[in-house]
């Protein structure tokens, strides 16, 4: 049996880079360079899941089931403690705002979801 009783706390964000001395938040597709074509220009390809045919991005307040092919989020920390989890997540939400922040509770893989061998 997995380890099903340690509740891991995780605290998402999302990526920015400074313009100047503002952060701009990216909240769309990320892409790698992936090589460059026959004039010297870089070629990028988007990184992705497999969920074609979903919406690219998911919506700022997450309130029903869904599929998303290109929503970027970096995992930010991760707490045992929800007491600490809470701390964090306030200093980090005045710092990045509500929509650029996400958190959620970290269940290990079961057994029973793994397949067959």
């Amino acid at each position: 049996m997995a380890d099903l009783l340690q509740k891991v706390f995780c605290i998402f964000a999302r990526p920015y880079y400074m313009d100047g001395e503002h952060k701009v938040f990216h909240s769309g597709p990320i892409s790698i360079q992936k090589g460059v074509n026959d004039h010297g220009d870089p070629v990028y390809v988007k990184l992705r899941t497999n969920n074609d045919g979903s919406q690219a991005i998911a919506p700022d307040k997450i309130n029903a089931e869904g599929e998303y092919t290109s929503d970027p989020w970096f995992l930010h920390s991760t707490y045992t403690s929800y007491n600490r989890f809470r701390e964090a997540l306030k200093k980090l939400i005045a710092e990045y705002g509500t929509s650029n922040v996400r958190c959620t509770v970290y269940l290990p893989i079961d057994y029973e979801v793994l397949p067959n061998e």
